[in-house]
């Protein structure tokens, strides 16, 4: 938590003095690098048995950053965040709607609560934000559609070997667009 609070507030200060792109690269270039000694050393392995998971849950994560980088250059992170934390409000009616998951009512009146929490922030109708809202929003989506993906296939794959292609299909993603 303190990790994703620093990031959020780290681009939230560069983000009008760096390009998003490059944050982008730096992000997901690291996150790609650091995990290279740790497979190399243990038995984890760069080989998964599963690309295209691995290829869509990392580009599901992409979506996600870019989105809430270039969304962060036009609210307050706590705002920000705030709408954000839609995302289990997100998981779980994608859940029902995509898996056919069944939700107990405790688990609907605490999606009705969380959805009721996140109207007393964006407060439509009143104008504080305008369009603004559409990036947390979207970025919510794209991070629910990568919790569903990985909680469906995640018991499948290596969890050093599926962090390191999230960062090796990001870095890759957006690296072509750099130049």
């Amino acid at each position: 938590v303190t990790c994703f609070a620093a990031m959020d507030t780290a681009v939230w200060h560069l983000g009008g003095a760096v390009p998003v792109l490059l944050l982008l690269i730096l992000r997901y270039l690291t996150q790609a690098l650091l995990m290279i000694p740790v497979l190399m050393l243990g038995p984890h392995g760069f080989r998964s048995g599963r690309p295209g998971f691995q290829l869509g849950r990392g580009l599901l994560l992409l979506a996600c950053s870019a989105i809430t980088f270039i969304g962060l250059r036009h609210m307050p992170v706590a705002e920000y965040t705030a709408i954000a934390m839609l995302t289990p409000v997100l998981v779980t009616l994608f859940g029902v709607l995509v898996f056919k998951e069944h939700i107990s009512a405790l688990r609907w009146a605490l999606v009705l609560g969380a959805f009721a929490g996140a109207l007393i922030v964006i407060r439509p109708g009143s104008g504080i934000f305008g369009w603004a809202v559409l990036w947390p929003l979207c970025g919510s989506c794209a991070y629910a559609g990568f919790q569903l993906v990985t909680s469906r296939y995640a018991a499948h794959e290596d969890a050093f070997t599926t962090h390191f292609w999230t960062g090796a299909v990001g870095a890759l993603a957006v690296l072509p667009a750099w130049p």
